[in-house]
């Protein structure tokens, strides 16, 4: 994470935000209508997105058969929050 210029604080900030769709939305590639893996993975996306549809409409979006990964997400959503 810090090679990439981004501290775990940032991540930590935005998994509590509640303007998550926001800061998704800001996203260079998302502003483009054109979403990559590499670009979710650079802002750890996968880290601080809570909410299960917007991380199911990355995964549409970016074209990537992350089921699994989706799955694993709203298990532990399930713990976390339910």
């Amino acid at each position: 994470m810090q090679q990439l210029g981004l501290s775990p604080a940032y991540y930590v900030w935005a998994f509590h935000s509640e303007s998550q769709d926001e800061l998704l939305n800001s996203l260079p590639s998302m502003q483009k209508g054109a979403p990559t893996w590499a670009e979710m993975r650079q802002f750890g996306v996968g880290w601080w997105l809570r909410n299960i549809n917007s991380l199911q409409r990355c995964a549409e979006k970016v074209g990537q058969p992350l089921t699994w990964l989706l799955s694993l997400h709203i298990s532990v959503f399930k713990m976390r929050w339910c």
